[in-house]
C-alpha cells in the first residue's frame, strides 16, 4: 500500500523493485482532501513565508493532485492489472482487518489480536480528541 498519493510519480520505480507489489488505492471526496491538503500546506508554507497565497495554493494542489489521480487510472493498463484494489476509504477505516482478509491475506490470531487492542485504543484517543477540536473553518 502507498502511503502517500504522491509515491505514485515514482510508481515505475516500485514496481521495478518490487515486482509483486499490491497497490490499494483508497477513494476519499475529492473537495475533502483538496482542503486538507491546501490547509496542510499554507500551514508549512507560513513557517517559511511572510506571504502564503491561498488562491495559488488551491491551484497548485488541485493540479498537483488531479496530475496523480490522472497518474495512477493509466497504472492498471501500464502494470499488472491485479496490482491495484480500489478501496473506498471509509471501508478501510470501518473494518481494516476485514478489507486485509478480503484481500487475501491471512493474520495470525496473536497479530490480530495486536490489532484489534491497537484499534480499541486508537479509536478512544480519537473520539476524546475529535470532542476538544474545534470546527475547521475553510
Amino acid at each position: 500500500m502507498l502511503k502517500a498519493p504522491a509515491h505514485l510519480v515514482a510508481i515505475e520505480a516500485q514496481f521495478a523493485i518490487y515486482p509483486g507489489a499490491l497497490v490499494v488505492q483508497t477513494h476519499r471526496e475529492p473537495l475533502e482532501i483538496l482542503l486538507s491538503v491546501a490547509s496542510l500546506t499554507m500551514v508549512l508554507r507560513s513557517a517559511f513565508s511572510d506571504f502564503v497565497d491561498p488562491a495559488a495554493i488551491g491551484y497548485e494542489m488541485t493540479k498537483f493532485w488531479g496530475d496523480c489521480a490522472g497518474e495512477i487510472s493509466g497504472c492498471p493498463q501500464r502494470f499488472r492489472a491485479d496490482a491495484f484494489v480500489d478501496v473506498d476509504y471509509s471501508d478501510l477505516v470501518r473494518d481494516p482487518i476485514g478489507l486485509y482478509s478480503r484481500l487475501g491475506n491471512c493474520l495470525s490470531s496473536d497479530v490480530e489480536h495486536r490489532m484489534r487492542v491497537f484499534l480499541e485504543a486508537l479509536s478512544f484517543e480519537l473520539m476524546n480528541r475529535s470532542s476538544r477540536r474545534r470546527a475547521r473553518r475553510w
